[in-house]
């Protein structure tokens, strides 16, 4: 025997969607923290290496300016 369906409005579904939205907001803030912490650590990491060689390439073009 099928069961009587309710076809009434839940007063909970305003707050369902609402805490639907908010974990999205919150997925995707937290995921632009953490896109922005990694890409902030890579640069730091780039300055470390390109900061040496660009000071090697200097020395190494005045060796070779005093050499001709």
């Amino acid at each position: 025997m099928a069961r009587p369906v309710k076809l009434t409005l839940s007063p909970s579904l305003p707050q369902e969607t609402w805490r639907a939205r908010w974990r999205l907001v919150r997925d995707l803030l937290g995921g632009a923290l953490v896109l922005a912490v990694w890409l902030s650590l890579w640069s730091w990491v780039a300055l470390g290496v390109v900061g040496p060689l660009s000071q090697l390439a200097g020395a190494e073009r005045e060796r070779a300016a005093e050499t001709m």
